[in-house]
């Protein structure tokens, strides 16, 4: 099977940069053929940890090479690969510590939010005694946390939640929602691959209704310029106070490239970011926009011009 890789460094229209990180683009069927435990499950509990890792970063005027060690209990609630002990486990990864910085071309860290009862698929690997770690490495253990879709869960045998009769949009209680500002992109050969940049999120402050589900949705688009903008994309959808983000790319010669065949001299990339609240529960094959109390609370869109 062939291994598909992003390069991860800003828009260039020179040579590879010194220092640019390649990251590799896990398959669903990659991922669980490499993990010891896949599972489905919720964040329960959080802890920092006195341990600390450069993970192989150096540091900067502006970073001290370390990441904060940090323990997560999952709840589980679906096996698809593995045994395990009982129905919790314990996940070692890292987090950013904002006072100790970032540096450019950061790894992608998992974030994980105590009590979230939106449910996520864990691709893992056997770490020390009773713990797991993230199969695609801690440097980018982001890519081994997938919400719950059917393209990375089970298709059948989960239940079909209905509205829940508490939500109440009326009363409402704040919240900070991260967003991104910024695209990492490069074209080589044969391949556009776009992430966004780590080092660009900022924190927004929003209102989330009582008992409501809150949710956030992107989609990719990638069309040449000064043609119309693409009706879909490629879309992500999860219940999180954050923008999980998979990162996307695209072949030279797909349909997004060269529709009819028709090679263009610039393309546009764009990323459209939605929050929203739903009275729709989080579940398989969510559909949140189906909610009666159904409502978008933030919305922006990232672009970029590249030429080939």
């Amino acid at each position: 099977m062939r291994i598909s890789i992003l390069l991860c460094l800003l828009l260039t229209a020179g040579p590879l940069p010194a220092g640019a990180r390649v990251i590799r683009i896990w398959s669903r069927d990659e991922l669980l053929a490499a993990a010891d435990l896949a599972v489905i499950g919720t964040p329960v509990t959080t802890r920092d940890l006195a341990e600390t890792n450069s993970l192989g970063w150096s540091s900067t005027a502006t970073f001290q090479s370390r990441f904060r060690g940090v323990e997560t209990t999952i709840h589980i609630t679906d096996v698809l690969k593995g045994s395990p002990a009982s129905d919790r486990l314990v996940l070692h990864h890292y987090r950013y510590e904002l006072t100790w910085g970032s540096p450019p071309n950061g790894p992608c860290l998992a974030s994980l939010e105590p009590n979230d009862t939106n449910p996520w698929v864990l691709f893992l690997v056997k770490d020390a005694a009773g713990q797991y770690a993230p199969v695609t490495g801690q440097e980018d253990s982001a890519l081994s946390l997938r919400p719950l879709t059917v393209e990375y869960g089970r298709t059948a045998g989960l239940p079909v939640l209905p509205p829940m009769a508490d939500a109440n949009p009326a009363i409402r209680h704040p919240i900070a929602l991260a967003v991104p500002l910024r695209l990492l992109i490069h074209r080589t050969a044969d391949i556009f691959g776009v992430v966004v940049d780590t080092n660009s999120f900022i924190s927004t402050n929003l209102t989330v209704g009582t008992n409501m589900a809150f949710g956030t949705q992107y989609e990719w688009f990638i069309y040449p310029a000064g043609t119309t903008r693409p009706a879909h994309g490629e879309m992500g959808l999860t219940g999180s106070f954050s923008f999980p983000i998979s990162p996307m790319q695209w072949s030279a010669a797909s349909d997004y490239l060269s529709p009819a065949g028709k090679k263009y001299k610039t393309y546009r990339v764009e990323l459209a970011l939605t929050a929203f609240e739903t009275d729709i529960p989080v579940q398989h094959m969510w559909s949140p926009a189906a909610g009666s109390r159904y409502q978008v609370l933030w919305q922006q869109t990232l672009k970029q011009t590249i030429k080939p």
